[in-house]
């Protein structure tokens, strides 16, 4: 089994970023967060992490659409 202090469950990043786990799935496929697979379990590595909250801070990304949105920000969606 593979121990690394390297990586936060998506539970635990979602929690740190005061949203949800699909949130964090949304950074990730935007790319603004990378996962590994662990033992079958998805991680964020810290190293990405820290790197979003210093550009971001703890909010979500301009990059990824509010909720009910169907297009915004990357996408080039007019409801800005």
């Amino acid at each position: 089994m593979i121990r690394n202090n390297r990586f936060l469950s998506l539970e635990k990043s979602a929690q740190l970023l005061k949203t949800t786990q699909v949130n964090v799935l949304m950074h990730v496929r935007r790319g603004l967060l990378e996962q590994v697979e662990l033992d079958g379990e998805w991680y964020i590595t810290i190293d990405s992490f820290e790197a979003f909250v210093s550009r971001n801070g703890i909010r979500k990304s301009d990059e990824v659409c509010a909720a009910g949105c169907s297009r915004h920000a990357a996408c080039g969606g007019s409801c800005g």
